[in-house]
C-alpha cells in the first residue's frame, strides 16, 4: 500500500466545486452574499430605525442565514 499525497487548495477551488455540485444553490448563495454587501452599506449609511432596530438589520440577517 502506498501513501498518496493529496494537495488540497480548498479556499481557491471552493467556488468551482460548489458551482459544479449545484448551480442553482451556488447562484442563490452568491446572490445572498451580494444582498449582504448591499445591506451592510445600507446599515452604515441609512439612519432609519424601525421599532428600535436599524432598518437594514433584518435584510442583513436573512442574507446571512440564506447564504449559509
Amino acid at each position: 500500500m502506498t501513501a498518496r499525497s493529496v494537495r488540497v487548495s480548498w479556499p481557491r477551488d471552493l467556488p468551482g466545486h460548489a458551482w459544479a455540485s449545484s448551480r442553482p444553490l451556488s447562484f442563490v448563495g452568491a446572490s445572498m452574499m451580494f444582498v449582504l454587501v448591499v445591506a451592510l452599506i445600507g446599515l452604515l449609511l441609512d439612519p432609519r430605525v424601525i421599532t428600535g432596530a436599524p432598518a437594514w438589520l433584518k435584510p442583513m440577517k436573512f442574507a446571512i442565514s440564506i447564504s449559509i
